[in-house]
């Protein structure tokens, strides 16, 4: 019978943090990782494309709006793309064409062929085709990109304005306008394996004041196997509830000397709770000698 009660107090006392988390649900252990996890978003794109998280045609016309701002006519576009939109909108342009029309001997356009109409157009000097739409060059751009991004994939875009590496690291900064955060990050816990949540909870039983009473809950003898595991500051160990239900369970049957051993261990842990140094006053003498060296 010694035997047997011998190596079942050492089996006892070998147990840890994982003998712990295995008491809690997987409803528990989930719940408490999703309310506990903590990540930066932006380092997530290892793990999530964001852009299957945005409006592709949001973004794509937030994008031309950028280029609007920052494009120059002049510096950014040929003169074949002035051009070719002054022709297809000839319209809007008839009025300034007319301004040139003795310099360059223009033909009534309107009635010429778009093919002919730009051969004549492509006569215009450069300096006096920009000058011709300079008014209506926020709307050529737009429509300049509409067109050119037109068949290509918001990725492919993206990659075309920032450049592909340069993308692969900031991604999250150049959308972070246009995503919700909050369904990133759900959607990356839904990915995460079970064994990951179970060791985060795992490893946060020596220092986590939650999961220590609930451990203590589901089972108050947990109390031998926490004060063990859990780190000294910060946690239930100096707490007198805490230190009252070790010495009740560890001091069952105990005789005085045993119990002293274990207030004297208590305070060697975490440090007596002033209300227990109180009322085992009579077993705090292992206490008093050590710290008069006697």
């Amino acid at each position: 019978m010694i035997t047997r009660f011998k190596l079942f107090e050492n089996e006892e006392a070998e147990k840890d943090e994982t003998d712990l988390v295995e008491m809690f649900s997987q409803k528990y252990i989930e719940n408490y990782y999703d309310r506990n996890f903590s990540v930066d978003v932006a380092e997530l794109s290892y793990a999530i494309n964001y852009i299957d998280f945005v409006d592709e045609n949001e973004v794509k016309d937030s994008l031309i709006k950028d280029k609007v701002n920052t494009s120059d006519i002049e510096r950014d576009f040929s003169k074949n793309d002035i051009v070719k939109y002054i022709n297809e909108n000839l319209g809007l342009f008839i009025t300034k064409l007319n301004k040139y029309k003795n310099k360059y001997n223009l033909v009534n356009l309107i009635n010429v062929s778009e093919f002919d109409r730009y051969k004549i157009l492509n006569k215009i000097d450069r300096d006096d085709i920009i000058d011709i739409i300079r008014d209506d060059s926020e709307q050529f751009i737009e429509n300049y990109y509409d067109e050119e991004w037109e068949d290509f994939t918001l990725e492919q875009i993206l990659i075309i304005v920032y450049g592909k590496n340069e993308l692969n690291y900031k991604i999250h900064d150049y959308l972070i306008n246009f995503i919700d955060e909050k369904e990133i990050r759900e959607h990356f816990l839904s990915l995460t394996d079970f064994s990951d949540k179970f060791d985060m909870v795992r490893d946060n039983i020596p220092y986590d004041i939650e999961l220590q009473k609930k451990l203590i809950e589901i089972d108050p003898n947990n109390v031998k196997i926490l004060f063990d595991v859990m780190v000294i500051e910060d946690t239930i160990g100096t707490n007198y509830e805490f230190q009252k239900l070790y010495i009740d369970i560890v001091c069952k049957n105990m005789d005085d000397k045993n119990i002293s051993e274990t207030i004297k261990e208590i305070n060697d842990r975490f440090i007596l709770n002033p209300k227990i140094a109180k009322e085992y006053k009579d077993y705090t003498y292992l206490i008093d000698s050590e710290k008069y060296n006697l």
